[in-house]
């Protein structure tokens, strides 16, 4: 990933969606009053999620909240490091909390032929996290 991000947001919209496109997945840096990160990367991903950051003229301790989707090490796996780096607390839902605390993938099922052949690659062990919010509900990001 280089400089800022690939900007998503609509004209006129009120918050801008910064897409980060990874190695393995991709992250989302919601920039509105304060920048919200939807997906946290694989670890070593935080370098330049900070720096899309920077890009966008926010500093590490602007950063919000931590938004992750789910456990997997694609997702969640660099959310201890930006958690450390930022300050910003962790929000996961309840059925991967234990994946994420673990810090290791639960055995993926891949069910086509280029999920089967990516598999081996995608990394499985990560530094575990465990949530400073579990999501069971709808969350207001603008708190």
């Amino acid at each position: 990933m280089t400089g800022g991000g690939e900007l998503l947001s609509p004209p006129g919209s009120v918050v801008g969606i910064r897409l980060l496109r990874f190695r393995w997945s991709n992250a989302y840096l919601l920039l509105g009053e304060r920048p919200v990160l939807v997906e946290a990367g694989s670890p070593g991903d935080e370098a330049a999620i900070l720096a899309a950051l920077a890009a966008a003229g926010r500093g590490p301790r602007d950063l919000a909240a931590i938004v992750l989707t789910h456990g997997h090490a694609d997702h969640a796996g660099a959310a201890a490091a930006l958690r450390a780096a930022t300050g910003a607390p962790v929000l996961l839902a309840a059925g991967d909390t234990g994946m994420a605390a673990a810090g290791r993938n639960l055995p993926l099922v891949p069910t086509g032929l280029e999920a089967r052949l990516a598999a081996p690659f995608v990394p499985q062990d990560f530094p575990s996290v465990v949530p400073d919010e579990v999501v069971t509900a709808a969350v207001d990001l603008a708190r």
